[in-house]
């Protein structure tokens, strides 16, 4: 679900900028946040894809959810288009955001692709939006709050 991704990634975003020491961090914690949500875009029923639906219908029609828009192969692309033009920061923040988003959804009973087109798909043991998940949001937003409070008073 849409707030367990960007949780998530929140967290991974706050954990990386401070532990790389990343410069500008809030701009890294919210390119890692954007991107961390960004791959459900090939959903229209997605809250990205809602924000773009006739983007996000079009994916939907030529690729399908969870096909190449969750596979490793889009963020690769975009991390090796970004560092050559000269953001290292940027690109890294972007990879770490999609693959974030692509290991919560390995987690998931639905799975993912990785190597797409490769058949072969991660799957997990979580139902989307089920007990498990909500579990999981709990834990996430409880550590988010831990990491934010562990980080500021340092």
């Amino acid at each position: 679900m849409f707030y367990t991704h960007l949780l998530f990634s929140l967290l991974i975003g706050q954990l990386s900028s401070h532990y790389l020491g990343v410069q500008h961090q809030i701009v890294f914690i919210a390119v890692v946040c954007l991107f961390g949500i960004l791959p459900d875009i090939d959903s229209h029923n997605s809250k990205v894809g809602k924000k773009i639906p006739l983007l996000s219908f079009m994916l939907n029609v030529f690729v399908g959810h969870r096909g190449v828009f969750h596979s490793l192969f889009i963020p690769i692309i975009l991390y090796l288009i970004i560092l050559f033009l000269d953001y290292p920061s940027i690109a890294l923040a972007l990879f770490i955001g999609y693959t974030s988003h692509l290991a919560l959804d390995a987690c998931t009973d639905s799975g993912v692709q990785l190597f797409w087109p490769f058949k072969y798909k991660i799957k997990g043991f979580i139902k989307t939006d089920s007990i498990r998940e909500k579990i999981l949001f709990l834990v996430l937003l409880t550590l988010n709050v831990y990491v934010f409070l562990h980080i500021i008073t340092q």
